[in-house]
Formats: structure tokens, C-alpha cells, sequence
């Protein structure tokens, strides 16, 4: 073959494929937010069952695993709309260089974007660790400008995919102003990220399957609609490492996760079952290291609170750390999950996360028991499902959600359920809103082939710990003249240096008073948002989505009686140099 068609050939592969309209690889993952998962909530509504399919990312095997498992017969004629568009999508395939069952390809796209809001003092709405966040806004209107990704398959076993970007991270686009871009700037783009990668290895028999992959990129424990209290997408980790065995009743799923390069592992054991169609339950539990790896956490079914770490890693810290702190480096982490269908298109979840609970017995054995916080959180909500023809359906949503002032938080940042992610921004594990938080979303949705929108109303109150906790140090020196620097945010930990110093810190009512109490702490902020936003495509290369935002904070930044109010506009376009297959 002449030189130039070999060439024409490499720049078609690379322009024309559209990893997010067409399926490379059975063992190809899903995120979190992709559409199958709506139309796969809506099947499984509609047979009166929980869908299976209540974490992310999920491999196509997995996917195409509980799509069998539904009755396509029995489905109303909207229903089989979607489920062909499942079907077809998992059985459509881009253009991919192959030779026998290896192939390879890579897709490109533009993203560009423009936001602007009326007042630089309210959060931007878009970015998942602010005050402000509504975690169902659209990817899109916040998207790398380009976006390039990279795929091979080998047989349908191995699938390995990364998305590398040219653009503005959104650190960049949250920070200080009122106008702006994904487009790259000469000093602030991110040309190195990686958007999201992963491998996945697996296989899928006839009733059951198996997943082992490595990846960058959030999971996702539990489907809701402002982000999983448990374990959300936006926690922002260096990477993962997951073993999955599958089927459409039981599931397995262990992780080990590397939060930061500061060596913090996170190992997260999580089972689901579903003894009938209709209720689907699930139990996690999870241990923080700050420390190097350890293999005695892979057991898949030893509970981990038994190795009784909380006295373990203490014992490396300086003696008068000991005394202050009691325990450092170490955090258990247990949670809880009921998906429930009483009834046909609707469905009702309860979510329940912690991190600390002193039991009566450790409260009455114990004075300084009572200076210990609980850490603990909900999250309610329903979901109601209307299908259309053609492919069309509406879902109504309500959400509540309920935070302690030191759930996901520690004695000392190192061992709190974390990342930091800029100055002042931290990444939760678990729902966007953080610690010390009570928030509430309705939202109705419209999906159909060219045309989607939304329309939801968020309110979320906020105490002074959900915001630069992790400032609070103080710096004592001792009677030799040596300095000690503590964190002075924990109850426990502020009574103790009260306790060593008295000097500083709480005593012991001020701190039986903060950590007994369930109320938000400090200055409330009370955030209001009312939102809309809509998406069109015109055809196969273009589309066009926006969001008009209004926002009005009581208290805003903590502040008693300061109120501000802001309109935030987003318009996006996205084109596909050689268009694509299906709109969805």
C-alpha cells in the first residue's frame, strides 16, 4: 500500500472515532454520569426492580451483564426504545486499527466554553469542592477545551483507555474573577493531565463475571443526585487498584486506593445483595493508612477495625504527640446502602456513612470519651421516572443530605477522609458539600435524542468546619524553650493541650459542649441556587449546551449578615471533527 493512504488511513483513525458515542472493548469502562446508567435506572424502574448498576465505573461486560438480566418482552414500547439504544450502543464499534482481536485507536474533540457571574464574592456553581456545587451539572459546560483520548483492546479481555486534555483544570477556573474559558493561556493550562485512565482485565460467563483494574480517576459508591455521602467521583486520588466479582443479585468489589503521593492508602471492602428484585443493600468498610502499604488490609473479608490500627500508628509519633493526639495516621470508615422500588418508576435510597461513633458504653467508661465527636452523615432521596416515546423520558428528583461537623474528619489532616486539591479546596471522600452540612435538591430532567434539560432548585447550609478546618494550629512552647505546633481543630485534641498547657486550647465543657453537639457550627451560610440548563445537537459534529444560575447566600463566607446574590451564565459548544455515530 502507497505511503499516502497509510497516511490518510492514521489521521482518519485518529479524528473520526467518538469514544463516547461507540464501545472499543467489553472490558471498556464507564464513568460516572454516563448516560447508559439513566436509561438502565429507568429499565430496571420500570420492571418494578433495583438496577444493579449503583457504582462507577462499570466495564461493558458488567453493563451488557445486567441489560440480559431484564425481560425485554415484558417492557412497555418506551422502554424498548432504551433498551435498544443500550443494546446497540454496547454492540457499535469505531474505527480502530486491528489485527486479529488487537486493536487500537484514539478520537479528538473540541470543548471550548465561556462562563461568566455578576459577583466575584458567590462560588462559581460548577466546581465539585465548592460551597455552591450541584454535583448533576453537565461535564460538558466545564470541559477541557481538547480532549484527545487513547484506546486498545486486546480480545475483549484487556481494555485500556486514557484521556489526556489540553485545558484549564477546574482549580484554575475557580480561582479570583468573574469571566471565564477552558482555552488553554500561555501559564495556565494543564497539557500534562490526564483526565481519566485506567486498565481492565475481566471476564463475563453466563451468570457472573469478574473485573481487576488500575485506573486515575474518581469511583463511585451508591447513585444519587448531588454525590454519594459514601465515596464520590470528585475525590480526587492518585490512583486505584480494583478487584470486582459480579453478578445481577451479589457483588464484591475491594479497592485500594493511593490518596496522595504522601503515601496514604485507603482500603475499601464493599458488598451488595439484593435477596429480592425490589431492595438492593450494601455494606462498605474502609481504613485509611498514613503510612506505607500494607497487605494484612487486602483480606477480602476480615473486618479491618479488628487490627485496632487507632493504637498502632500512634506509637511512631514523638511522646508528647501521644498525649495530645491519642491516636494519628489511622481512620476506619464503615457505610451503608438501601435501594427500594415499591412500586413501578420509582425508587427511594438511604445512604449512611462514619467515621467515629462512641457507643453509651465508651461514654460511661470514660470522661474523655466525651471529647471524642462523632462522625457520621445520611442521605435520602427519590427518584421517579416518567418514559416518553421515542426514546424521551422525564425523572423527577428529591434529595436530602446531612453531614456532622466532623464526619470524614480526624485528629490530625493526615488521617481525615481528604485530599487537599489547592489553597483552601479539599476534596471529600464522600459528597461534595463535606463535613458540617445540611443540603436539599429537586430537579426534574428531560432526555430525548437531540434535546435534555434541566431544572433544579439547591439549598445548602454550611458550618465554619466545612471551610479551612485544617488552618487551626497553635504553636506552644514548653519550658525548655522547644516549640510544638498542633492541630487545634479535633475537641479531643484542643482539651488536651488545654490539659498539657493551660495555655490554650478547650477545657473540658467547651469540649464535651462542641463534640456532643449534632447542630452546625459557628455562623451559618445558607446557600440558595436555582438553576436551568438545556443541551441541542444539530447534527453529527456540533452541539450546544448552557446553564443560567441564580445564586443568593445568607451569611456568605460565614460572615453574619452578609448578603450577596450572583447570576451566573455558561455557554458551551462541542465539536466532533468527523461527527458521530449516535447522539447519546
Amino acid at each position: 500500500m502507497k505511503f499516502y493512504k497509510l497516511a490518510f488511513i492514521g489521521i482518519f483513525s485518529i479524528f473520526c472515532t467518538n469514544i463516547y458515542c461507540q464501545t472499543f472493548s467489553k472490558q471498556q469502562q464507564l464513568p460516572q454520569g454516563h448516560w447508559v446508567y439513566d436509561f438502565l435506572e429507568a429499565l430496571f424502574a420500570e420492571q418494578k426492580a433495583v438496577n444493579p448498576a449503583l457504582q462507577a465505573p462499570l466495564s461493558i461486560a458488567e453493563l451488557n451483564l445486567y441489560l440480559s438480566s431484564i425481560d425485554y418482552d415484558s417492557l412497555s414500547e418506551n422502554a424498548k426504545n432504551l433498551y435498544v439504544e443500550i443494546y446497540s450502543f454496547f454492540n457499535s464499534f469505531p474505527f480502530m486499527f486491528r489485527k486479529g482481536k488487537v486493536g487500537a485507536g484514539a478520537q479528538f474533540s473540541l470543548h471550548p466554553n465561556f462562563i461568566a457571574k455578576t459577583n466575584e464574592n458567590v462560588d462559581f456553581t460548577f466546581a465539585p469542592y465548592t460551597a455552591l456545587s450541584s454535583y448533576s451539572y453537565d461535564d460538558e459546560q466545564t470541559n477541557s477545551s481538547i480532549v484527545f483520548p487513547l484506546f486498545m483492546d486486546f480480545g475483549d479481555i484487556i481494555a485500556i483507555e486514557s484521556v489526556p486534555y489540553f485545558g484549564k483544570t477546574l482549580y484554575h477556573l475557580v480561582e479570583h474573577g468573574n469571566i471565564k474559558t477552558n482555552i488553554l493561556t500561555p501559564n495556565k493550562n494543564s497539557f500534562t493531565d490526564v483526565k481519566y485512565a485506567y486498565g481492565s482485565a475481566g471476564y463475563t460467563f453466563d451468570t457472573w463475571g469478574f473485573t481487576v483494574s488500575a485506573g486515575k480517576g474518581g469511583i463511585t459508591e451508591g447513585r444519587t443526585q448531588t454525590g454519594s455521602i459514601i465515596y464520590n467521583s470528585t475525590f480526587q486520588t492518585d490512583g486505584y487498584v480494583e478487584l470486582e466479582a459480579y453478578s445481577s443479585f451479589l457483588k464484591y468489589t475491594m479497592d485500594v486506593i493511593q490518596i496522595d503521593q504522601n503515601q496514604r492508602w485507603f482500603y475499601f471492602h464493599r458488598l451488595n445483595f439484593s435477596p429480592f428484585k425490589w431492595i438492593r443493600m450494601g455494606i462498605s468498610e474502609g481504613t485509611l493508612v498514613n503510612g506505607s502499604f500494607e497487605a494484612r488490609y487486602l483480606n477480602p473479608l476480615v473486618f479491618m477495625h479488628g487490627f485496632f490500627g487507632w493504637t498502632t500508628y500512634i506509637q511512631n509519633r514523638s511522646k508528647d504527640e501521644q498525649e495530645i493526639y491519642v491516636e494519628s495516621d489511622y481512620c476506619a470508615y464503615f457505610a451503608a446502602t438501601v435501594d427500594f422500588v415499591p412500586t413501578k418508576n420509582l425508587r427511594f435510597y438511604l445512604l449512611f456513612a462514619q467515621d467515629e461513633i462512641q457507643s453509651f458504653a465508651e461514654l460511661n467508661a470514660s470522661p474523655a470519651a466525651m471529647t471524642v465527636p462523632d462522625g457520621l452523615g445520611f442521605q435520602l432521596g427519590a427518584e421517579y421516572t416518567l418514559l416518553r416515546p421515542n426514546g424521551a423520558f422525564w425523572t423527577y428528583t428529591a434529595e436530602g443530605i446531612y453531614t456532622t461537623p466532623f464526619l470524614y474528619i480526624k485528629q490530625l489532616p493526615s488521617c481525615s477522609l481528604y485530599k487537599n486539591i489547592g489553597t483552601n479546596l479539599n476534596a471529600w471522600i464522600g459528597t461534595p458539600f463535606g463535613p458540617d452540612s445540611i443540603g436539599f435538591e429537586t430537579k426534574a430532567s428531560y432526555k430525548s435524542r437531540r434535546f435534555s434539560f434541566d431544572a433544579e432548585y439547591l439549598f445548602v447550609a454550611h458550618g465554619t468546619n466545612s471551610f479551612n478546618l485544617f488552618n487551626n494550629q497553635v504553636i506552644i512552647k514548653d519550658d525548655d524553650g522547644n516549640e510544638h505546633i498542633y492541630y487545634s481543630y479535633y475537641p479531643s485534641v484542643a482539651y488536651n493541650i488545654y490539659q498539657k498547657y493551660k495555655l490554650k486550647g478547650m477545657t473540658y465543657e467547651e469540649a464535651v459542649s462542641l463534640a456532643r453537639s449534632y447542630l452546625l457550627t459557628g455562623t451559618v451560610q445558607f446557600s440558595n441556587t436555582i438553576s436551568a440548563s438545556a443541551k441541542y445537537t444539530f447534527n453529527d459534529h456540533w452541539s450546544i449546551n448552557g446553564k443560567a444560575a441564580y445564586t443568593f447566600v445568607f451569611n456568605n463566607k460565614n460572615i453574619q449578615d452578609n448578603f450577596a446574590q450572583s447570576l451566573e451564565l455558561t455557554l458551551a459548544f462541542t465539536f466532533n471533527l468527523f461527527g458521530k455515530t449516535k447522539f447519546w
